[in-house]
């Protein structure tokens, strides 16, 4: 296996999912978002790839620790 190459296939997210997926991560692992439609999206589409958990409202982000793996992936791959 090469060194950037990875044993776990990590789900695919946008951009956008992305980029908020490192808020997360520099807001220390937990992050709550507005209510409004687009950040709403985002962190569904995090959630279903399993890199975030919501709270109930679903307006309170958690990192995971596959979220936390995917994003370490990424700074090795760039």
């Amino acid at each position: 296996m090469k060194p950037n190459e990875s044993v776990i296939d990590f789900p695919s997210v946008s951009d956008a999912a992305r980029a908020l997926l490192r808020e997360v991560r520099f807001a220390g692992h937990r992050m709550s978002i507005s209510g409004e439609a687009k950040p709403r999206a985002l962190a569904l589409e995090l959630c279903g790839a399993g890199y975030v958990r919501t709270g109930e409202t679903e307006c309170d982000l958690r990192l995971t620790g596959f979220g936390e793996a995917y994003l370490d992936q990424l700074m090795r791959a760039h």
